[in-house]
């Protein structure tokens, strides 16, 4: 019988252990996003795993073991994307959009893409393949090009 309990005791801890939590921030646009960045700072430096929200700041992130390991979005109140990418182990993986921030969205939301790791590669549209190289063909500030390997073919 002890060694039943044994086992139930250490299944429950490796399956709550894994499991990812959602945190959902209420942050005013007031402080825009700071917030966001400097909590970034803190949920990589203590290698947090889970979905951070900010559903006032139109932003949404995935961490697993501090490394941005999914999607990261921040989307306007008008429903326009600003910034789409997909991550693996901090590095793009498929679909990228990246808008370059109009002035009210610089100034007045402090809309900022954070800088470390690197997350911005660019105002542009494209895709990143499995060797997180650009891939097929992106639009960047209005231009057409066409990439294979992450190397420039045409424009």
């Amino acid at each position: 019988m002890k060694n039943l309990t044994t086992y139930k005791v250490i299944f429950f801890l490796a399956f709550t252990s894994c499991t990812s939590k959602m945190v959902v921030s209420d942050a005013p646009m007031l402080k825009g996003t700071w917030t966001v960045e400097s909590d970034i700072k803190k949920n990589v430096s203590a290698k947090k795993t889970g979905t951070f929200q900010y559903p006032n700041l139109g932003t949404e992130y995935n961490l697993r073991k501090g490394k941005f390991n999914g999607v990261f979005k921040i989307i306007a109140k008008n429903n326009d994307t600003l910034f789409y990418a997909n991550y693996k182990n901090n590095l793009p993986v498929g679909k990228y959009i990246s808008k370059r921030l109009d002035y009210n969205e610089q100034v007045l939301h402090h809309r900022t893409i954070p800088v470390n790791p690197k997350l911005n590669y660019g105002v542009g549209r494209g895709n990143f393949n499995e060797n997180h190289q650009k891939e097929g063909l992106w639009n960047e500030d209005g231009q057409d090009i066409f990439y294979k390997n992450g190397e420039v073919v045409s424009k």
